[in-house]
């Protein structure tokens, strides 16, 4: 694991490769966040932002991208509003909107996500919705492999925060739920 070197608007790359973002635009990045990974030959380090103040991210370098020790791979905004977002459904939202008592649900893999078993089905959950814990509130697709986002816990769909057919990353939030019903 590697700390991200701090800039004076952002975080640099500690460690040569290629640059992987495990966060997006609008995300709250906070001491000890994993910000992306390197890949150096055939292993991967994480790259984690150091000590300081919790900041919205305003930029990011794509993926693919290969690196060396210094070069600028996350920019920040000391506000929601420094950032322009790309103003799409899909876009993440930051955690100074999500309301109290409310618990994220994200993505454990990258990939495309699918709200709906079929074009012609209803979702698996809308807003408002209860769900009991397992049950399918979306599917990702990878390589033709299909992994299911399953609720944690008994409770309410609070907002579903992607479109069906949208690329998602790992760790991206998809949706909020109040636990409990």
């Amino acid at each position: 694991m590697g700390v991200a070197l701090a800039t004076e608007d952002g975080w640099a790359a500690s460690d040569v490769g290629e640059w992987f973002a495990l966060v997006s635009v609008g995300a709250w990045v906070e001491d000890s966040t994993v910000l992306g990974r390197v890949r150096q030959l055939r292993e991967w380090v994480d790259v984690i932002a150091g000590p300081g103040p919790g900041k919205y991210v305003k930029g990011v370098l794509p993926n693919g991208v290969w690196v060396a020790r210094g070069d600028q791979i996350v920019g920040l905004a000391e506000t929601a509003g420094d950032f322009q977002s790309n103003g799409g459904e899909d876009s993440q939202e930051s955690h100074s909107d999500r309301p109290a008592g409310v618990v994220e649900v994200g993505a454990d893999t990258e990939g495309t996500i699918y709200l709906r078993a079929d074009p012609a089905s209803p979702p698996y959950v809308s807003a408002g919705d209860y769900v009991e814990p397992k049950a399918t509130l979306a599917l990702i697709e990878v390589m033709k492999t299909f992994t299911p986002v399953r609720a944690p816990q008994s409770a309410e769909i609070v907002k579903v925060l992607v479109t069906d057919g949208a690329a998602v990353e790992c760790n991206q939030i998809l949706f909020w739920i109040r636990p409990g019903k």
